[in-house]
């Protein structure tokens, strides 16, 4: 049953909790819908909530957009002994939201019904079955937003806050990067030579347990090759997994030691490595987090959608160029190619 008073009164909210256990990329095309909550409620203290083992880069990412992040368990069932242990952490860290935006409920998702429990929230907002998503238990949600198959996920979040009342005019991205955060990226530069160079960040790699996402790494060693023929440097940015991979390829094509190819995987935190990406003259990668970032930061982007949900997380930028060979199953089948190859293109955030 829907929630009474929709939309709630904003000077009666005093504390929203927002799910933000969530990769990256899904959380920078986050940002739109937290800005929307803020201008809404600016009374109301904004929660960032994280469980336990998940993701703990988010606050680099969410930057003002909340107030503080609470960390609370995340256990594998329901039971009197989980149901304590979140109300203790609850109680512990100053939590008794009147909104709590859940997102929504995945099978077995026992950490958020456990939170609901705990806190017992006015407004419980997520996701129902809808636009392709079947939902495990719709019938938490006092407030269900309803999704349609043709939307982008930055268009899924404004919806959830045009339930809330909240303003949906402002969809741009946004990433801050602290001075501290830039110099750290000049530096790295500086070290490797390139800082004055015209240059170029590839992401190879993507989420690991989403690996069909990634153009196979020969691809990448040639477009870095033919770059640096060009006199265009190559940075290779990701995570400490990739760059062993990346090493092993280089060394076998001959470039490990070129000047024009550095390897910054593994070396950077992430808010450094999108620092490096603000400060590249174009990025390539494949569905990834870095991919949205260079979207977020207006960077010339050149995306490489393979098998992906190319309607729901295509970059949500217009400063791109999306290769994809469309098929009827919206995922794309562009990684066969080489560089070069005669893949398709179509434009970025309004395809």
């Amino acid at each position: 049953m829907p929630a009474a008073g929709l939309p709630p009164d904003p000077r009666r909210i005093k504390q929203i909790a927002v799910n933000c256990h969530m990769a990256i990329g899904n959380l920078i095309m986050f940002q739109p819908f937290l800005r929307a909550l803020r201008r809404r409620f600016p009374e109301a203290e904004l929660v960032q909530i994280s469980f336990e083992g998940g993701p703990r880069h988010s606050l680099g990412v969410v930057g003002d957009n909340v107030d503080r992040e609470a960390v609370v368990p995340a256990p594998k069932a329901v039971s009197p002994e989980a149901l304590e242990r979140m109300r203790a952490a609850v109680e512990s860290q100053r939590l008794a939201p009147d909104i709590v935006v859940a997102r929504w409920i995945k099978p077995n998702d026992t950490k958020t019904l456990c939170f609901l429990s705990a806190t017992k929230p006015a407004y419980r907002l997520g996701f129902v079955s809808s636009g392709g998503y079947a939902g495990a238990l719709d019938g938490v949600f006092n407030v269900p937003i309803r999704m349609q198959e043709s939307q982008h996920e930055v268009e899924r979040y404004l919806s959830a806050g045009a339930a809330l009342g909240c303003r949906t005019d402002d969809s741009k991205l946004g990433l801050e990067l602290c001075p501290e955060h830039l110099d750290a990226a000049r530096g790295f530069l500086d070290r490797h030579g390139i800082a004055r160079v015209t240059k170029v960040g590839f992401q190879s790699g993507s989420s690991a347990i989403q690996h069909w996402k990634r153009w196979p790494m020969t691809h990448w060693i040639e477009l870095a090759r033919r770059l640096a023929e060009a006199g265009v440097a190559s940075i290779f940015l990701g995570s400490p997994d990739e760059r062993a991979e990346i090493a092993r390829a280089l060394e076998s094509a001959g470039l490990a030691e070129h000047p024009m190819i550095c390897v910054a995987a593994g070396h950077l935190a992430f808010i450094e490595a999108a620092a490096v990406v603000s400060l590249c003259d174009a990025m390539v990668a494949p569905d990834s987090s870095l991919m949205h970032v260079a979207a977020a930061l207006e960077v010339e982007l050149i995306a490489l959608m393979g098998p992906t949900d190319f309607t729901r997380t295509r970059p949500w930028t217009e400063r791109c160029t999306i290769l994809r060979e469309p098929c009827s199953c919206n995922t794309g089948t562009l990684f066969g190619h080489v560089p070069g190859g005669g893949v398709g293109g179509s434009a970025g955030r309004g395809a």
